[in-house]
């Protein structure tokens, strides 16, 4: 682990003008590996910008786990922020994004995400009558009445894990 190394920049502050610090620090975490933050920060006003950066990339993979019962809900699951998830019974899908961030949950976060998101949308009267039943779905999964289903997740930087025997990993 290196220690935090301090600059002066010439970058000016937006919200006051004075002279930027920079703020570098590279260090191992897991399932991301070697990471170097950038912070820029101004010692009058107190404003700060930080940014991450992964060192390593691997192989791309698709990881796939059949939900079979409901202690598979609480699967441990790390997703990178550039993976995608999907689960085709219920055509649900939670995209990656460019500032978005790694997460550690559980399938069962998983389906509750995708339910929250669901409710906070708004739709026209045609959707939402398949929304409705997207929606009972994902409260059948949630109180163990679906039967099975399939988390999908593609991830581009290869650092996605679903913690269980039962994932298959394949590079794609």
């Amino acid at each position: 682990m290196d220690l935090p190394q301090e600059i002066e920049t010439n970058m000016e502050c937006p919200v006051c003008g004075s002279l930027l610090y920079l703020l570098t620090y590279d260090t191992d975490i897991p399932y991301e590996g070697r990471i170097s933050i950038y912070t820029y920060q101004c010692k009058k006003c107190m404003y700060r910008k930080t940014e991450v950066y992964q060192e390593e990339e691997k192989n791309p993979v698709r990881i796939t786990l059949k939900i079979e019962s409901p202690e598979d809900l609480k699967t441990l699951v790390y997703r990178s922020r550039k993976a995608d998830i999907y689960i085709p019974e219920i055509e649900a899908s939670i995209d990656s994004a460019e500032y978005a961030n790694g997460e550690i949950t559980t399938v069962e976060g998983i389906i509750y995400r995708i339910g929250e998101k669901l409710d906070l949308l708004s739709y026209d009267d045609e959707e939402k009558e398949a929304v409705k039943e997207v929606r009972k779905k994902i409260d059948d999964i949630i109180n163990g009445y679906f039967g099975s289903f399939t988390l999908i997740i593609t991830d581009e930087s290869g650092k996605s894990v679903i913690e269980s025997e039962k994932a298959i990993t394949e590079k794609i």
